[in-house]
């Protein structure tokens, strides 16, 4: 409600409704009718601008040059009183740059940047107006405006051309769509030119070195400055910062190894670190650092204190670690093999995980400019040959590449990334998705170690680790052997074997496979193939190197754990063949298979579950795993649901009972022995043969068969 002749802008976003307006006595009055709208869920990683809501917007303003035209007035640029000690102070700066514009300017710039204290008391007047210079500069702190305005009022007090430049550190685009006010900005930095060059300083950054033409100034997007015509003005986007870490781990054998770390910041991001140093107590840098490296390696220790060197005029601040590490490398979850990762972590981090329909763009660490080395170099030891393998791509909004590098002596893993806009558009969201969905591929490197210690070769084990290819000929003799004597007592037994657990039904009979059985089928089918994938690609029962991993595990004999991994690969085939017996006997209907394939479900529970506990008492005792998630255990209660609902199923359902019904043939002629099931000898008979059977044995033999013959609703159930 506003008096009448006071004139009002309104502009609605993400179609939020039109203002309405209506005359009442002395005023005018705006509405809206809203109805109710959908919950609007936000999405993380949104940039600071966005905003997916309707809302509306309204101001006094009707072009941005009235808006600069406000800020000129409310906040002048000052002369300073000749008496005042600001005076004095600025003169002597000026002398020590010897009349020299950037010599000077870099002196004030750094003075209020680091010697005034940013600290915003914004209430009433001043929480748009600046306050007077000479009690900023006696009082030593101030908030953006009074920083800003200290250092025009230095600048313009040596005839320097500067002005005051209002941003917004959150909008940093779209600013220009919104209605002028000054309420589209929540910042005040300066524009300064000299002989023609100008340039953008925002005096609330601290500890900024280097050259002052090349100081890092931040992304605002538009600005409006008063050295400008009242219009918005673009933000230069310059990446002047990068960082460039180099890690390498050199393995001494004996399963210890030194890690020496050396990170170089420049630009921007040695302003941000030297920032850190200064306002961080030194013992928790130390702390920080080695708490960090002690995830990946727990058996770590710092050999000296961490380096910190600092070139301030060219703006290069280096950081160099050094660490010893003992007992290094990790057991492998569900096996006794040995590795050790290499991490992406610092490039993995700065790329936020999204969900394939996410719809607001993306925000990103803007700006960023990072190479990631790792080494690893095995001293006076094992030669990697030649390998080299890369992958690169270049976005609208970032540039990423891998680089895997083998040589005689050392391997590398190399990271590049850096980012062009500061977020990634909705049409960029799924090639953005694509790229980095795979991320255990992308930023995971494992690399086994020998039994001296030593990395085993130069080919990385993306994901989880997988093996080298040297065949142990002694576990895959084992095997075959196994499975040799397996086959011989299958088919020594498969014609003498005859239910005793689980027998047939004398009353019904099915004469195909259907209901649940048809998925049971294809249950098993699928299980062959999912066991005999886990026994010769996930699991490397047959490589040398897990036999050889196996010599390294503390707490016990390597013989007892060798005899428990042949005790494992003895079990996992044992179940594969239980399994393809059952599905052979399962299409033959054999009488036998409901009670085989539930005596190898009862044995698979049995052995999974025994296999839990150990594994779970052996990894906390001796190999020192700490990770006893859930995940490590979901094979086994796969394995165990499986026994109790597939297994209870053939024990109970009339279905199997009474589809499975057939003795063993031999060549296609009848077995002549009574089995005490009717359907044994009669429903393989040609159809001449029983008739001419029914008619010798009489009226009582007649009456069985029509009960064989005759549908039994009743009976005819099938529940799992």
């Amino acid at each position: 409600m506003v008096p009448h002749g006071r004139k009002l802008q309104f502009k609605s976003f993400n179609g939020a409704p039109e203002v309405q307006q209506q005359s009442t006595g002395n005023t005018t009055n705006y509405f809206w009718e809203l109805t109710a709208d959908k919950t609007i869920q936000y999405e993380d990683y949104s940039p600071s601008w966005y905003s997916p809501l309707k809302y509306i917007q309204c101001s006094e303003f009707n072009t941005w040059q009235e808006v600069d035209q406000w800020n000129r007035k409310i906040n002048p640029i000052p002369q300073i009183a000749t008496t005042s000690t600001l005076q004095t102070f600025v003169n002597q700066l000026w002398k020590e740059s010897k009349g020299q514009p950037y010599t000077y300017l870099k002196k004030a710039c750094d003075f209020v940047q680091n010697e005034i204290r940013y600290m915003g008391i914004e209430m009433g007047e001043y929480s748009h107006r600046a306050n007077v210079p000479e009690k900023v500069f006696s009082q030593r702190y101030g908030d953006c405006k009074d920083k800003s305005m200290l250092l025009a009022t230095m600048l313009k007090n040596k005839n320097i051309d500067v002005g005051l430049v209002l941003a917004n550190t959150y909008k940093n685009r779209g600013l220009q769509e919104e209605l002028p006010s000054p309420y589209a900005f929540n910042h005040m930095v300066i524009e300064v030119n000299i002989g023609g060059r100008s340039q953008y300083i925002d005096p609330t950054i601290t500890n900024q070195g280097g050259d002052i033409k090349n100081r890092y100034f931040p992304a605002y997007g538009k600005v409006l400055s008063t050295m400008g015509s009242g219009k918005l003005t673009d933000v230069p986007q310059h990446v002047t910062g990068n960082i460039k870490v180099k890690e390498t781990l050199t393995m001494e054998g004996k399963f210890e190894a030194t890690l020496d770390v050396h990170t170089t910041y420049v630009g921007n991001e040695a302003d941000d670190m030297r920032t850190y140093f200064q306002s961080s107590a030194k013992n928790d840098v130390q702390k920080q650092y080695l708490e960090y490296y002690a995830k990946i390696y727990p058996k770590i220790n710092k050999i000296g204190n961490i380096q910190y060197r600092d070139d301030i005029e060219n703006n290069i601040v280096e950081i160099i670690e050094k660490y010893k590490i003992k007992s290094i490398g990790k057991i492998e979850s569900g096996s006794t093999k040995k590795y050790i990762p290499l991490l992406g972590t610092n490039i993995n981090d700065r790329l936020p995980e999204i969900t394939e329909d996410r719809i607001a763009p993306l925000s990103l660490s803007f700006p960023t400019d990072l190479i990631y080395e790792m080494y690893i170099v095995n001293k006076g030891k094992q030669e990697f040959g030649n390998y080299r393998n890369n992958s690169y791509f270049d976005r609208t909004a970032y540039v990423f590449g891998k680089t895997l590098e083998v040589k005689q002596d050392s391997m590398k893993v190399a990271y590049t990334l850096s980012f062009h806009e500061p977020f990634v558009e909705q049409k960029d969201l799924k090639q953005y998705y694509t790229d980095f969905t795979d991320r255990d591929n992308i930023f995971y490197n494992g690399f086994y170690l020998d039994n001296d210690g030593y990395v085993i070769d130069g080919i990385p084990r993306l994901g989880t680790p997988s093996s080298v290819n040297e065949i142990n000929w002694f576990s895959l003799i084992l095997f075959i052997l196994l499975l040799s004597s397996l086959l011989w007592y299958i088919a020594k037994r498969y014609s003498k074997s005859k239910p005793f657990i689980i027998k047939p039904y004398n009353e019904i009979y099915h004469d195909q496979i259907g209901g649940w059985m048809i998925f049971l089928l294809l249950l098993i089918a699928t299980s062959i193939f999912t066991k005999f994938t886990f026994l010769f690609f996930r699991e490397s029962f047959f490589n040398l190197n897990t036999w050889r991993a196996i010599d390294h595990i503390d707490g016990g004999a390597p013989t007892f754990y060798k005899m428990l991994l042949i005790s494992e690969m003895t079990a996992h085939l044992l179940i594969l063949v239980g399994f393809v017996y059952s599905f052979i006997l399962m299409i033959k209907k054999r009488d036998i298979f409901a009670q085989t394939f539930f005596l190898v479900t009862l044995f698979m529970a049995i052995f999974y579950l025994v296999h839990a506990i150990g594994y779970h008492y052996m990894s906390k005792q001796y190999m020192g795993i700490t990770d006893d998630s859930f995940s490590n255990y979901t094979d086994h209660i796969r394995a165990m649901l499986f026994f109790c609902i597939w297994g209870t199923y053939v024990y109970k359902s009339e279905r199997v009972k009474g589809t499975c019904v057939r003795p063993y043939q031999n060549d296609g002629i009848m077995q002549k022995a009574a089995t005490g099931h009717p359907f044994d000898q009669d429903f393989l008979k040609p159809y001449s043969m029983m008739k001419q059977e029914e008619n010798e044995a009489g009226a009582e033999f007649q009456s069985q068969s029509d009960r064989a013959d005759r549908s039994h609703p009743e009976h005819d159930q099938d529940k799992p």
